[in-house]
């Protein structure tokens, strides 16, 4: 337990960013109290590219940052940082946002028509490569650092150089010239010469070879990007303004059929459970076709007999929402079997729980069998089944100490279901009298009063709500609102009681959200 209050604070800690822009493929995180990009991810899955970007303005010789000048940065829609600054006493603004088209796209639009400048001025993009060393080199009108990062304005005609931060403030700059290799104590330096102050200046930068964007507007893209979101609201207008920000970041989730454990400062891995989860939620607050092409892409995918289990009850779920529909005769002949094949192989053997993926497997297993017995026609597998479903629970209360310790009550939420309805209104009360703290309106544990588990105090409003203890439900996903609206929306699995917590998108929590808000009904 020690050890992973220490990681939560080496976590919060580290995490300061206030502003994620993401497509669902890079991930670009802005640190507000530093009044910089902290860190850009050209691709989720993969380690970070940039691990910082700042601004700067070149007038004559003299270098005015842009992180001095900051007037305000807020998030329009779900992916679009604007920062609002003052050069010289003009407002100029830059709007940051990845492509909703072409994926490994970032672009910075900066709208420098407010200045007063009438001569030629230069924009320079400061980048820090994680890669520290690499070599430079010029093609097909764009910079490339290594191979995965490549870029260039647009717009204007412009040189990429490097040097230390020192040299660079006395602007002692070497070109980036081909084949050129930057050491390790040096930045890239692009500088973009403003000719034009009514058109400014938009900078790319890609993170993958061969796959950029040469024609068309920057502008025209921001208008692009701004119009989805604005009918995307529309769509969804019946909803209050919490709800559509969460939809807002469900769309970005599953807007790619791989749909990520996370978006935030780690390098993010798929997660098959998350997948459907989140396209559940999605097929019903969204209308997409995400589930069917999971469903396409799972037939041939699943790994074991969990799997298959867990395929065919997000099958069951796609059929109650009637996100698919399907003939009594094909299911009969085609989905019957091969579930009963499954199942018999699972409940055939001993059950055996080492870790914590093996009691999720069982559990999963047990509320699958909940639904599914009442089909089962095959006596002597509906027998055997009977049998099982006792032997799993038992065997899940046994070996609850291996995943929670008997000290947390509260960690029995996220496997309530192995308990009978009177036990579970019984721990729900209790977890309640135990946990709830009046002065933060959430569940807190007393040994940590500092961090609220965001995602735990979720999963305990949707038990509630689930056994119909409805009033007490109201109240705490009241304050959990608040709280994740205090945070920019974000709802990350810890947040911390004072302060600004970190950012990210989640799939877990958010599915949680969603189950909640759908007990809950339109709001």
């Amino acid at each position: 337990m020690k050890k992973l209050f220490f990681l939560f604070t080496l976590i919060f800690s580290i995490a300061k960013g206030d502003y994620l822009t993401t497509n669902g493929e890079i991930a670009l995180f802005y640190d507000e109290t530093k009044n910089k990009i902290e860190y850009i991810r050209g691709d989720i899955y993969k380690e970070l590219n940039i691990s910082q970007m700042e601004l700067y303005f070149l007038k004559g010789d003299r270098i005015i940052p842009v992180k001095n000048n900051i007037i305000s940065v807020q998030r329009i829609g779900s992916n679009i940082i604007k920062m609002e600054y003052l050069i010289d006493e003009h407002m100029v603004n830059t709007y940051i946002f990845s492509s909703l088209k072409n994926k490994k796209n970032l672009y910075f639009y900066t709208d420098t028509s407010e200045l007063s400048w009438d001569t030629p001025f230069q924009i320079i993009y400061m980048l820090s490569p994680m890669e520290n060393t690499n070599y430079l080199t010029y093609k097909d009108d764009y910079f490339y650092y290594g191979d995965r990062i490549k870029m260039n304005s647009l717009d204007n005609k412009g040189n990429l150089y490097m040097a230390t931060p020192e040299n660079f403030y006395n602007l002692k700059l070497i070109l980036g010239e081909n084949n050129r290799k930057k050491n390790s104590r040096e930045r890239l330096y692009y500088f973009s010469t403003i000719k034009n102050k009514d058109i400014g200046d938009r900078f790319l930068i890609n993170f993958a070879t061969n796959k950029y964007l040469q024609n068309g507007s920057t502008r025209n893209l921001l208008k692009e990007n701004l119009e989805y979101w604005n009918k995307f609201n529309k769509k969804n207008n019946f909803y209050r303004k919490e709800i559509k920000t969460q939809l807002e970041f469900l769309e970005i989730l599953t807007k790619d059929y791989k749909i990520p454990k996370h978006i935030d400062y780690d390098k993010s891995i798929e997660s098959f459970k998350d997948r459907l989860n989140l396209a559940y939620v999605d097929g019903i607050f969204l209308d997409g076709n995400i589930g069917k092409i999971l469903l396409e892409e799972l037939y041939f995918k699943r790994k074991n007999n969990f799997e298959e289990i867990k395929y065919y009850d997000f099958l069951f779920k796609m059929l109650s929402i009637k996100e698919i529909t399907m003939g009594e005769k094909f299911y009969r002949e085609n989905i019957t079997p091969q579930i009963n094949k499954h199942l018999r192989q699972l409940v055939m053997r001993k059950i055996k729980i080492d870790n914590r993926e093996d009691y999720d497997n069982y559990y999963d297993l047990l509320k699958f069998i909940e639904i599914y017995k009442n089909q089962i026609k095959d006596e002597v597998l509906l027998k055997r089944v009977t049998e099982f479903k006792i032997e799993i629970i038992e065997k899940l209360k046994e070996n609850m100490s291996l995943i929670i310790p008997k000290s947390e009550l509260y960690g029995k939420i996220e496997y309530l279901d192995i308990y009978n309805d009177g036990e579970k209104k019984e721990i729900l009360e209790k977890i309640y009298k135990n946990y709830y703290n009046s002065r933060v309106g959430v569940l807190n544990d007393a040994d940590n009063r500092e961090i609220i588990d965001i995602k735990l105090n979720l999963e305990y409003v949707l038990r509630l709500y689930e056994n119909n203890m409805k009033n007490l439900g109201d109240i705490i996903f009241s304050r959990l609102d608040n709280l994740i609206k205090e945070n920019r929306g974000y709802i990350i699995p810890k947040m911390k009681v004072n302060g600004q917590s970190s950012v990210g998108l989640y799939s877990n929590p958010l599915y949680l959200y969603f189950k909640i808000v759908q007990y809950r009904g339109i709001e």
